[in-house]
């Protein structure tokens, strides 16, 4: 018989807690165990799948281990859910996890696979136990997280999307992004549209014309204006509540900088990159409401969703684009002033001609 340590499981050393023992966490079963370090040694040694008669006379050998200990050892870890016969684990749901966990650990998604482990199967509540939530959290604090603004001394306003008729905006045969085309993109793409009133102690929800998780709308946009016709080079911020182009900073776009902060963004375009969108999350707009784990999914979808609008947005006005997740995020976020655990870097957009 051939046994081996399943691949879903996260290690942690001794501490003042729990004394000598290690603690070996399984994150499909989310079970938690002590272990001593001989019995630690051997989930380890068996990462590779081995016979019984390997695993005594290895560790004989090697450290001196009498059989006895190590056959304790093995009954212990077989009662568990951490170490399988290899036909029992090739039979079972493991297996599928254990190759997840080795892809995703060998594209250094590790952490990521270990959420979805954690939140997949998170219970979900009735409507009515929602709902008592809401009133009770916001008897709390109110809810009234809604809008970003920076008050800038320039600004320019962003017409009603009721206002803006895209068919006559078409200018695929234009050599750069104009700031009309720009002002369309900021009026379709991420103002408010609508609001809706609540039931609990809150301002209005805000409605744009892409969708979000409970209406939290916790995606803020801000533009890099590289070469945008009639539009000074610089950094922007679109305030929703006011519908407005906040100016933040003049310049800062010098492309030797650009591609310090936008690896890929700014270099893989096959196009001239005239303005760069920024998307980052305001985490605690969706956190107020959705107080569990896989509140982390919805900030991603909401992202997803607005990058979406805004490519049909440039298919119609005839831009090129390109979506891309990975950036310098610290050096953005520093950049923009930002504090990373109350409004993160999600996702930027190259666009242009």
């Amino acid at each position: 018989m051939k046994v081996k340590s399943v691949s879903e499981i996260l290690i942690y050393p001794p501490d003042r807690i729990v004394g000598d023992l290690w603690i070996v966490r399984n994150w499909v079963t989310k079970r938690n165990y002590k272990v001593s370090s001989p019995t630690l040694a051997i989930l380890l040694y068996c990462k590779i799948p081995h016979t019984v008669g390997d695993i005594l006379d290895f560790f004989y050998e090697k450290y001196g281990i009498k059989n006895e200990l190590i056959h304790l050892g093995l009954k212990k870890l077989m009662a568990t859910d951490l170490l399988l016969e290899v036909k029992q684990e090739m039979d079972g749901s493991n297996e599928v996890f254990g190759l997840e966990f080795d892809n995703w650990y060998k594209h250094n998604w590790y952490m990521a696979l270990l959420y979805h482990l954690v939140s997949y199967d998170y219970p979900f509540i009735e409507d009515y136990v929602a709902k008592q939530r809401m009133i009770n959290y916001s008897s709390q604090e109110i809810d009234s997280n809604r809008y970003k603004e920076y008050n800038s001394q320039v600004s320019y306003d962003i017409p009603k999307a009721t206002e803006v008729k895209i068919r006559e905006t078409n200018t695929s045969k234009q050599k750069c992004v104009n700031f009309a085309d720009l002002l369309t993109m900021a009026s379709l793409g991420y103002t408010r549209v609508g609001s809706l009133r609540v039931y609990w102690n809150g301002d209005p929800l805000i409605l744009r014309t892409s969708p979000s998780g409970g209406s939290r709308h916790p995606t803020e946009t801000y533009i890099v204006a590289i070469n945008v016709e009639g539009l000074e080079s610089g950094w922007y911020h679109i305030s929703v509540k006011d519908s407005k182009l906040e100016q933040i900073k003049i310049g800062g776009t010098d492309p030797d900088d650009l591609r310090l902060l936008f690896p890929t963004t700014y270099v893989r375009p096959d196009f001239h990159v005239d303005l760069i969108l920024i998307f980052t999350s305001i985490f605690e707009r969706n956190m107020y409401r959705y107080r569990e784990p896989r509140t982390f999914r919805t900030i991603h979808m909401d992202v997803g969703h607005l990058a979406a609008t805004t490519e049909i947005i440039c298919e119609k006005l005839g831009y090129k684009y390109l979506v891309q997740y990975s950036a310098n995020d610290e050096g953005i976020e520093k950049f923009l002033g930002l504090s990373p655990l109350k409004e993160g870097y999600m996702a930027s957009m190259a666009i242009g001609n």
